[in-house]
């Protein structure tokens, strides 16, 4: 099996009512851990690039570690997802280079702007075979080179979200409704914002949620389930404050298996 998009993953997701696990890597060990595992549970899986991780392997190499996973174990459906590109140029480059799946978060801009560089996404992608996941809303934390102060989050308004994907396109949505990237320096609030369903697909950080409050996210309205370690949400504060993270620090995610 070659490499595949989300769309299928997703649709069997709502169907089957669990989540998918989206696995950041960006390097050998990461990859054939995490492959490895999927194999043994029987369980597809998302593995993703952040601009960290392509910097620090290169997008040629992480793609050929990608592929070579495939050959080894053609029975894993598999995606691999560029996580978080920040604008057209980078979601280009990888779409050209390979990717099956990619995320344009514009979602510091505004709307307006949100909307035109999504849906120019949108439209190479899908005349190149690949799917695309949009953001709408800001979540509080540190994520690579995303890092939003918690009273700068904000949460995605119901009301917008079928304007947004009607008007881009998207295939997918990363929606905020009150987790945050990286791990939790507080106990989760019990009662998550609002989840608008999305016909083609949810994304939701669920770092440091207890995994009751996960699964009520999840049935609902979430097909992918991102894990932040405290090592990363570490890193990511020591780097916005001027400071500088490990090469090849990683984001984890765990499939809530139905």
């Amino acid at each position: 099996m070659a490499l595949v998009t989300s769309a299928e993953m997703f649709r069997k997701a709502y169907e089957g009512g669990y989540a998918i696990g989206a696995f950041n890597v960006n390097n050998m060990e990461i990859v054939q851990a995490i492959t490895e595992a999927a194999a043994e549970l029987k369980s597809p899986v998302i593995l993703q690039a952040s601009a960290g991780a392509r910097k620090y392997a290169n997008s040629i190499y992480l793609v050929k570690l990608v592929e070579a996973a495939v050959e080894l174990h053609p029975e894993v459906p598999m995606v691999l997802h560029l996580d978080h590109g920040a604008d057209f140029a980078t979601c280009k480059d990888c779409i050209d280079g390979g990717f099956t799946s990619v995320m344009i978060d514009f979602s510091s801009h505004s709307f307006e702007d949100n909307i035109a560089e999504t849906k120019k996404v949108v439209e190479y992608a899908h005349a190149h075979g690949v799917v695309v996941e949009a953001e709408l809303g800001t979540l509080a934390g540190v994520e690579d080179d995303v890092c939003v102060e918690e009273g700068m989050s904000s949460y995605t308004r119901p009301e917008e979200v079928e304007e947004f994907v009607s008007r881009t396109g998207c295939d997918s949505l990363a929606i905020a409704i009150g987790t945050s990237h990286g791990a939790y320096k507080f106990k989760p609030g019990t009662n998550p914002g609002a989840s608008p369903r999305h016909p083609r697909g949810s994304e939701e950080e669920t770092a440091g949620l207890p995994d009751c409050s996960a699964r009520r996210i999840f049935r609902p309205a979430g097909v992918r389930e991102d894990y932040q370690r405290k090592r990363r949400s570490a890193e990511g504060r020591n780097r916005c404050s001027g400071g500088s993270a490990p090469r090849g620090s990683e984001k984890r995610g765990l499939q809530d298996q139905h």
